[in-house]
């Protein structure tokens, strides 16, 4: 037996069904780049086959043949043993979509089969293959999808693209790599059996205790000299919004796709990170959609934003080496520049904050507390509602950047066209928004309660509109053109249902300009993240200075030639006021 780590283990106490704690992914893939072998005489891609490939996974990810054990009363922290009972075809699905089998009717499906808690008594992960993707503009009929569901005990972001690989080969034509299996389940432990080993476990816990309590006393120490000294400031105080409630046991999926390299080019632009500009976007688009309800407060939502805080050495394990930070976005903010100086400034102030009070040192302390006083209190908090949950929980909602490779991939010979992923929504935060790039794109997939949000397509909607907005402020109006479906290099294959009505492709001619934009945007961003303590009546005269401005661009009709420098210089005084 495997015992588990505390925040693995904290991820089983938070379970429940309303809050089921696993993470998912979404990949769709195209069958005519599958080799003539690996198809049955019909032609197509069995079930079989499918099945052949996720076996010769097994032997390279152990704990997708093991299955949880509780010790009673939690008087420890869970186990994983072998499965005795282990079956493929319990693990693996095969399903299909009703006619006409378009994008939204996938993101009901997806949602549907997300809000299913996993069967505890099995290991705990799920796949379903999904056909019928016959109407989705932008890829071809025949696609497949599938659909995954994986426990957060067992992996995090990070763990979690070693399934991908486990299945994946970088050519169509090459064989999954093989291990020899030479796996024999072990009898799962007697209940005697599983208290012992518990009871040896807390034998040793003291030594652990005083172990720890001297990194804990440091951390609080740290804690308390930052804070007076004014070097770090306090985690912010979340608002209470519309995804701050007690959960339903129904989910909504939608996504939308951008091009990786522009956000890289917007990211240079203004001397900000990839992350910074992805929260930017997605911040906007959460102002519009609570504007759009009524509902956006003068208090500033926060954030819950992981830190993968795996060592090298730690890499190819399972379980979660994961810390988060807890940092505002911005949504107060309209103004996209505005608004991405905010979030640059607010994140690495709470990355040097968390950093500052060692991250790995909060969470080897979570590993003092006794495993049944955690379990009560989680499971207390979780079945409580709304009021307690929303004191723990750190933000209004998850944002998650997973970096995915930039090669295309292949899982029985079809070529991986898409991927998307979905997240464990909390009571306080019925928000996740993952951020997974894959291939040169990069897809913002919106998790949320049915309850909370009933229209998700609106919010991705919104994405798209915040993009849009970021992309004209850093990069200039004319970096958004459409989008020549010819362009194979720049063009996503495997669109939505709601296609972006816009795509950015860089004209090669307006690189003079884009460079002088990207010096000016980096400059502006540069003086918002320095200038903390800058009165709020000049931001507020800066955005209204803005407005004016946009409106006199907005009634001159130039030549294209004369708009675009007069956009130019209007963007360059914006940037440095």
């Amino acid at each position: 037996m495997e015992q588990l780590s505390p925040i693995d283990a904290s991820f089983i106490y938070m379970d429940g069904n309303n809050q089921p704690m696993h993470i998912s992914g979404l990949n769709i893939y195209d069958p005519s780049t599958i080799p003539a072998d690996r198809l049955n005489e019909n032609g197509v891609l069995s079930h079989k086959e499918i099945l052949r490939t996720f076996e010769k996974t097994l032997p390279k990810i152990p704990a997708m043949r093991k299955r949880l054990i509780r010790v009673p009363a939690d008087l420890d922290h869970p186990y994983w043993a072998d499965d005795p009972d282990f079956s493929l075809e319990f693990h693996v699905r095969h399903i299909a979509l009703p006619k006409p089998g378009d994008w939204r009717q996938l993101c009901i499906q997806v949602a549907r089969l997300h809000a299913r808690p996993l069967d505890t008594n099995r290991p705990l992960w799920e796949h379903y293959v999904i056909e019928g993707l016959d109407n989705i503009p932008g890829i071809p009929k025949g696609c497949f999808a599938i659909f995954s569901k994986i426990h957060h005990a067992l992996v995090d972001g990070a763990s979690g693209s070693d399934f991908i690989g486990a299945t994946h080969t970088l050519r169509p034509e090459d064989p999954p790599y093989e291990v020899e299996d030479t796996w024999t389940p072990k009898p799962l432990p007697t209940t005697p059996e599983v208290l012992l080993k518990s009871y040896l476990d807390t034998v040793t816990n003291p030594m652990k205790l005083v172990e720890s309590v001297s990194k804990v006393t440091k951390t609080i120490t740290r804690f308390g000299q930052s804070i007076a000294t004014g070097k770090y400031q306090r985690p912010p105080k979340k608002a209470v919004t519309r995804f701050s409630g007690g959960l339903s046991p129904n989910r909504v999926f939608d996504a939308r796709v951008f091009p990786l390299k522009v956000i890289k080019q917007i990211s240079k632009a203004s001397n900000a990170t990839v992350n910074d500009v992805l929260v930017t976007i997605t911040s906007g688009a959460a102002r519009k959609y609570l504007l759009g309800k009524g509902e956006l407060l003068d208090d500033r939502l926060t954030a819950i934003i992981p830190m993968n805080i795996r060592s090298e050495a730690e890499k190819g394990a399972n379980g979660n080496q994961v810390a988060t930070l807890s940092s505002e976005i911005g949504c107060h903010i309209e103004d996209p520049i505005e608004r991405l100086a905010f979030v640059h400034g607010a994140i690495q102030s709470q990355k040097e904050f968390t950093n500052a009070l060692g991250a790995r040192e909060i969470i080897d302390s979570i590993g003092t507390a006794p495993a049944a006083l955690m379990s009560l209190g989680m499971r207390a908090a979780v079945m409580s509602g709304s009021s307690e949950m929303n004191a723990l929980v750190p933000g209004n909602m998850t944002i998650t950047n997973v970096p995915g490779p930039q090669i295309p991939l292949h899982f029985c010979g079809a070529k991986m066209v898409a991927m998307f992923g979905g997240g464990c929504i909390l009571t306080g935060a019925g928000l996740f928004i993952i951020l997974l790039s894959y291939n040169g794109m990069i897809s913002m997939s919106v998790t949320s309660d049915r309850a909370m949000m009933p229209d998700p397509d609106v919010f991705a909607d919104y994405l798209q509109e915040s993009y849009d907005e970021l992309v004209r402020a850093t990069l200039g109006e004319d970096a958004l053109v459409a989008l020549d479906p010819n362009q194979t290099e720049t063009a996503f294959e495997v669109p939505l249902a709601k296609l972006p009505r816009t795509q950015v492709a860089v004209k090669a001619k307006a690189a003079p300009k884009k460079k002088a934009v990207r010096k000016a945007t980096a400059q502006k961003v540069a003086q918002k993240t320095a200038k903390k303590t800058a009165p709020k009546k000049s931001v507020a005269k800066k955005i209204a200075t803005r407005k004016t401005t946009l409106k006199k661009v907005k009634a001159k009709k130039a030549s294209p030639k004369k708009a675009a420098a007069s956009k130019v210089a209007t963007l360059k005084k914006k940037m440095n006021p």
